[in-house]
């Protein structure tokens, strides 16, 4: 038989056919999950092959044997190809340059790889940044109607929503201005209207799907498959958070920062106290100032500092027996007499001299929205009566405030901005297979589209084969136990962090992360230890803080109200006698809707303006529904015995973890005593490559097995093949 056999490459744009010399085997490895790689997915095809130079193909890599040509194509990137056998496609992926080979008698040979597209999926996001993918379709506007719209899925059709949680406070916040999360209506609680929740209190949460949408967008790619279809998964939301300080990662223009100056000099009437002019803005991207009444008004709760400056020339030189003092004040705005924050002033007479001369004033302090500040002035006459002041400020006069919080109400969020500058697209998509125990498989029709299945109901879903007449004939036959690859200790936990609870677990005997669960192999031949499922830290609930009557600076304390229906997530930093923000792991959990302990109410806003909200609110849960049902309540916590920072009616350890969902029976296939590898050299026909699915039931004397790893498949003719099968686990054939 005469095997035609092309590599098909696209380069700038254009389709080059190389071809590749029929004598050598093109051999595929495949694998879905090998069991000695847990927690890991792979790809199905590889192959590293050579081309001969053959006109075609030394134009096509540019005749890269010569030493002084640059620019080769596929040596430093790879390049789109597919693999091409008498005229059927046989593999898609893509095709990189190892070498290339010439020896003096005139002979080229270029050695390339060839692999498959879940191979070069993580190959491609292997230096691809998340904040780098197209995140436009999730950019929103933040406001205290947007936060609670995001509850009810009306913002982006619910592809973010902002949970309510606990994110503690930043080191200026004072209490009661900014309230703790608690409720009732005493001071400082969030059922008070004066003290409504603030906009920096929250942070988004985006659906797992949509970050997928955008890691797989972000090479070309798409996915497909039930687990990420299912209504379990649509509602499941990643929860990040990029800096230390509380609120949303915005724009370095949304600062409150403002200055203003004026473009004439500004005559004043005798004695008269009088507004500074400031007519020009100089900086005011929050349209904070208003140039024509030389007011600030405060946007956000927070530290402020302002400065006010004056600057003038002897108004009376030429008179020698006046004496008068020139006064400015930086002073809040009461619609009467102002109150007056800082005051400077100077004695002037004769003597004095021309000048110029300048006042300054500056206050900081933490300020609530709607205060009002400006720059007034005052000429006190001291003794004489010949002073008629006409033009005193000159252009000088400068007004502005430095170090302020930023405005998150009405800020533009950009969701890319919120994870951290340096999370690799493949640190969340491997953190995803391994919370769920995912296997990825590329499409059957060569496009780029991954599968991607939890491992459990994939197996179940494969067809039945019966292998035993290859057994039969195999040319070589090794079998083993599964637990001669694998380690003694498993521990499925999340990531370890610094929250509250988080840090109260892993300090306390065990000493592991809350919901980490430690597995111990019966055998005692496995050695070793291995984590799985250490990317996203737990989302752990409890309840809110109580409310304690002293209500001031050190005097209130951490503890939670227990007798409270509300819970949500703590993630803050507890430590000396203060919750501190701080950047977090990513979390990966529910929306849900719980209720509030009845009569109960909450506000939400910036100052005077502020909503009620009632009865229900969301935020993010490891439950998938509140209270928990047992059996049929999804749990994303490996293990959900640990001590409950809650009322115990919502039933906080009665669902159903992930170990037991996700990698149970799983592990169980490969722990068991009865369980057994065998390897075998089989006899295949190239064509028979296309009829072999990875989750293939394979019948051996009575006996099923499934596919751990084919290596080196012939494609180009007959041959026999090196095959890895594992006994499957009755849980997986007996449900089939």
């Amino acid at each position: 038989m005469i095997n035609d056999l092309i590599i098909r490459v696209e380069f700038e744009n254009n389709i080059y056919d190389l071809e590749v010399n029929s004598s050598i085997p093109l051999r595929l490895d495949m694998s879905a999950v090998e069991s000695q790689e847990l927690g890991k997915f792979f790809g199905i095809g590889s192959q590293n092959f050579n081309i001969p130079g053959t006109k075609i193909s030394n134009l096509f890599f540019n005749h890269a044997y010569d030493v002084s040509v640059d620019d080769i194509p596929a040596m430093y990137n790879t390049l789109p190809c597919s693999v091409i056998l008498n005229g059927e496609t046989v593999l898609i992926g893509t095709l990189h340059l190892f070498e290339v080979i010439a020896s003096e008698d005139g002979y080229i040979s270029y050695t390339v790889e060839v692999v498959d597209k879940v191979v070069q999926l993580n190959q491609s996001l292997g230096n691809k940044l998340l904040k780098d993918g197209d995140w436009s379709p999730y950019n929103h506007t933040l406001s205290s109607g947007s936060i609670l719209d995001s509850w009810n899925d009306n913002l982006l059709s619910g592809n973010v929503f902002y949970p309510l949680a606990d994110y503690g406070r930043d080191n200026e916040d004072s209490y009661p201005i900014m309230p703790r999360l608690q409720e009732g209506s005493d001071i400082g609680a969030i059922g008070n209207s004066s003290y409504p929740l603030l906009s920096k209190q929250f942070l988004p949460a985006i659906k797992a799907r949509s970050v997928l949408d955008v890691i797989f967008k972000q090479v070309g790619f798409s996915y497909t498959g039930s687990f990420t279809d299912s209504v379990d998964f649509n509602n499941m939301y990643i929860l990040p958070k990029a800096k230390d300080a509380l609120g949303v990662v915005v724009p370095e223009n949304a600062t409150a920062d403002f200055s203003a100056t004026n473009t004439a000099n500004q005559a004043v009437n005798g004695t008269v106290p009088f507004l500074v002019g400031l007519n020009q803005e100089l900086l005011d991207p929050g349209n904070n100032f208003n140039p024509g009444t030389g007011i600030y008004t405060i946007p956000t709760t927070g530290e402020y500092t302002f400065q006010g400056q004056i600057g003038f020339f002897n108004p009376i030189q030429n008179v020698w027996a006046d004496v008068i003092k020139i006064k400015l004040f930086l002073t809040i705005e009461t619609g009467g007499s102002p109150i007056i924050l800082d005051t400077a002033e100077i004695l002037m007479d004769q003597s004095s001299g021309i000048g110029p001369f300048y006042l300054n004033v500056s206050y900081s302090d933490s300020f609530a929205p709607g205060v009002q500040l400006s720059l007034r002035g005052e000429v006190q006459r001291i003794s004489g009566s010949n002073f008629i002041m006409t033009t005193l400020l000159q252009t000088a006069q400068q007004f502005r405030a430095v170090n302020t919080p930023v405005n998150f109400e009405g800020v533009t969020v950009d969701m890319g901005l919120q994870f951290d500058s340096q999370t690799k697209s493949i640190d969340i998509l491997k953190g995803l297979i391994q919370q769920f125990n995912l296997v990825m498989i590329p499409s059957s029709d060569g496009s780029s589209v991954i599968q991607i299945e939890q491992f459990d109901e994939w197996m179940r879903a494969g067809e039945v084969k019966d292998w035993t007449y290859r057994y039969d004939t195999a040319k070589r036959k090794a079998i083993s136990h599964t637990v001669d690859d694998l380690e003694r200790e498993i521990f499925l936990k999340n990531a370890d962090d610094n929250d509250r609870f988080s840090k109260l677990a892993i300090d306390s005997v065990p000493n592991d992360q809350y919901g980490t669960l430690r597995l111990l192999s019966d055998s005692n031949v496995p050695q070793g230890s291995v984590v799985i499922g250490d990317f996203f830290g737990p989302v752990i609930l409890g309840a809110p803080l109580i409310y304690n009557a002293t209500g001031s600076a050190g005097g209130y304390t951490f503890n939670l109200d227990l007798n409270s229906n509300m819970i949500i997530p703590h993630l803050y930093k507890l430590e000396t006698g203060a919750q501190k923000s701080f950047v977090f792991k990513p979390r990966i959990g529910y929306k849900v809707t719980n209720n509030m302990t009845s009569g109960s109410v909450g506000y939400i806003g910036e100052g005077a303006t502020n909503t009620e909200f009632s009865s229900t609110y969301s935020t993010i849960s490891n439950l998938s529904s509140l209270p928990a049902i047992e059996g049929s309540t999804n749990d994303l916590h490996f293990n959900n015995t640990y001590t409950l920072f809650t009322a115990a009616g919502l039933n906080m350890n009665s669902g159903l973890n992930s170990y037991r969902k996700y990698w149970k029976t799983y592990l169980d296939s490969i722990y068991w005593e009865g369980s057994k590898k065998v390897k075998l050299d089989l006899y295949f026909e190239p064509f028979e490559y296309k009829q072999i699915k990875l989750n293939d039931k394979v019948i051996i004397k009575n006996q099923v097995f499934r596919i751990n790893k084919i290596s080196g498949f012939n494609i180009s003719y007959p041959d026999v093949v090196s095959v890895e099968l594992i006994k499957l686990y009755p849980e997986y054939w007996q449900l089939s």
